[in-house]
This record gives structure tokens, sequence and C-alpha cells, in this order.
């Protein structure tokens, strides 16, 4: 879960948070919020808002984008992802939380956060609404791309399985020194989500 992932952090009651006010992180991010096409907000954090948003139900999409210090942090120095959602105006007597789908990856890895070489690598997908989200739907189709060369080519894997959880086998060429993942999955509402990960992975 979220070891490979340290830029873009999905806990079951959030997602796409980035630390970015610890002092000496090392880490930026930014984000960005659509309403039917249109950009309506952005800003240097991990939050974007929608001030006087219209009652009835439109289109969303939120995006954002993560980097840290390469010189410092080996894994993780960027990140992207975008999240699709319907919403429609909510009781103002509470908290609702959005339709977002959180993504999450298993890949099993030494503490370093690296694989060996010239092996084959099992790498599950699981995806899941943020907790207490209403009126969510069926969620599916999911896809996993792999990357050895930080980002600049991608390869589709082919995935198994059924619900919200896949997995695939990837061929980890020797030589390679990083592994970049990139997964999207889909409900049945118009909702989707697609995270992109530049060196999820290392590679010994």
């Amino acid at each position: 879960g979220d070891r490979l992932a340290p830029l873009l952090i999905g806990n079951p009651d959030h997602t796409g948070f980035g630390d970015v006010w610890s002092e000496g992180s090392g880490m930026t991010q930014t984000t960005a919020v659509y309403m039917d096409g249109e950009l309506v907000d952005d800003g240097p954090s991990s939050a974007a808002y929608v001030w006087d948003a219209p009652a009835d139900e439109h289109t969303y999409k939120l995006v954002t984008d993560t980097a840290l210090d390469a010189d410092r942090w080996k894994l993780g120095t960027k990140g992207h992802a975008e999240w699709t959602f319907r919403s429609a105006a909510t009781p103002e007597d509470r908290w609702t939380f959005l339709p977002l789908i959180n993504l999450s990856f298993d890949v099993d890895t030494d503490l370093a956060g690296e694989v060996r070489g010239g092996r084959k690598l099992s790498v599950g997908i699981g995806a899941e609404y943020v907790a207490g989200a209403p009126d969510t739907g069926t969620i599916g189709g999911g896809t996993l791309q792999v990357s050895y060369d930080d980002g600049k080519t991608w390869k589709s894997v082919r995935l198994t399985g059924k619900g919200a959880s896949w997995h695939g086998t990837l061929d980890v060429p020797r030589g390679a020194e990083h592994v970049s993942l990139r997964a999207s999955a889909r409900d049945d509402r118009g909702g989707s989500v697609t995270q992109e990960i530049v060196r999820a992975v290392g590679v010994r």
C-alpha cells in the first residue's frame, strides 16, 4: 500500500495527501479541480476548493502532481493522480465525503523497497471508495502499466481478478534501476481514478 506511494497517501478516510509542510521534506505538490472540464481552482498544496458550487449534479475532476527531491529520496520521485466523479449538493448539517476511489499497490519488496532484476514480480492492485462516501457504485475495470525508464515508455500488464482486486506479473529486466507503475480503475457511476508513481520500486 502506502510504502509504494509516499507522495500520494491513500488511507480509508482520505486520499491524495502529500505532507508538503514538514520542514526539510523536499516535497512539492500542486492540486487542481475542474468542473465540467473547466478549471475552477488550483494551487501549491494537497487541497482544492469549489466555492459556490451549483446544487445540481456535475462532473468534477481532481488532479494532483507530487515530487520528491531526487537527491534526498530514492523512490517515489514523481506522482500523478486524477479522480473523476459526479457530485451534487449534500446536507448542510454534516460533512459528506466525496466518492473518490483509492488505489492500493501490493508488491513484495525488501526493506529498502527493492526487488531483484531478471525475475518475475507479482503486483496486486486494489480499489475502494473513501470510507463513508455516499451513493457509491460498483468498481471494476482495473488496468496496470509498467515502465522501466522512469515513465518515458509504458507497457500494458495483463491482469486477472474480479471485483475491485487484480493481479499481474512483471518481467523485471536485468539492468533496470527502477519500476514505475501506472494503474487505473472506474465505477459504473461515471467515477474513475488513475495513479502514476515514477520509481515506485527500486531494482537491485
